[in-house]
């Protein structure tokens, strides 16, 4: 299964998601906490974890598989720098388009998608930590 073959409502939400985190680490590179990605996160679950080739495309973007520090935190880890790493903005220009496009098809979805994303915002005070 291709990631835009995902139904449109878990592909407008993997997309946000997706487009959010990579954002994320485009626009603070030196974060840390932006580039590890917890398997046992709920939310990150629920909008990308369950969904193969949603992973697939943090794979491209250069993720990696990774068990932390303990060893027994499974989860992935960006380490390279965004700006060299061969996928990465091919990854992000992609997902970009797919929220355009699939938001355009179910604008009452995509507006929702959009509300919980500025409310994760940490500008917004949000928590949506992954």
């Amino acid at each position: 299964v291709s990631f835009l073959a995902l139904p449109d409502a878990d592909l407008l939400a993997a997309a946000t998601t997706l487009q959010l985190i990579l954002t994320r680490i485009r626009d603070n590179p030196s974060d840390q906490r932006v580039r590890r990605l917890r398997h046992y996160n709920v939310k990150f679950e629920a909008a990308v974890g369950r969904h193969a080739p949603a992973i697939e495309m943090l794979y491209f973007a250069g993720f990696e598989e990774d068990l932390g520090e303990s060893g027994n935190d499974p989860g992935l880890l960006f380490s390279v720098d965004a700006a060299t790493a061969p996928g990465f903005m091919h990854v992000l220009e992609a997902i970009q388009s797919v929220v355009d496009d699939v938001s355009t098809k179910l604008p009452a979805l995509a507006k929702a998608e959009d509300e919980r994303s500025n409310a994760a915002s940490p500008a917004q005070g949000g928590s949506f930590v992954l």
